[in-house]
């Protein structure tokens, strides 16, 4: 998406007054993004914060698809900023592992 608004993530890192490595944890799947994040960066670029949350599914964000989604949503939610990270990481290398 910030290429097709001409951005960098070093442009949006200065719009937002975050570091590059924020950005970069963010576009690479290794920090989720949180929902006041995700609204600050959505103004920037002119996308739904539901979208960059979720992806293209807007319904997304209210919606869990199943018992165990939601269940994984709400152990997720009750994490602090540093156990999100660490199991974000974790689950970012299973992803990588299954190819």
């Amino acid at each position: 998406m910030l290429k097709d608004r001409g951005m960098t993530a070093a442009d949006l890192a200065r719009k937002l007054d975050v570091s590059q490595p924020t950005v970069h944890a963010w576009v690479t799947g290794l920090h989720g993004m949180r929902l006041n994040n995700a609204r600050r960066v959505s103004k920037v670029i002119g996308v739904q914060a539901s979208w960059l949350m979720f992806g293209t599914d807007a319904s997304a964000e209210g919606a869990a698809q199943g018992a165990e989604e939601l269940a994984l949503l709400r152990l997720w939610r009750e994490l602090g900023e540093e156990e999100q990270t660490a199991a974000m990481r974790r689950l970012t290398a299973i992803r990588k592992k299954q190819g």
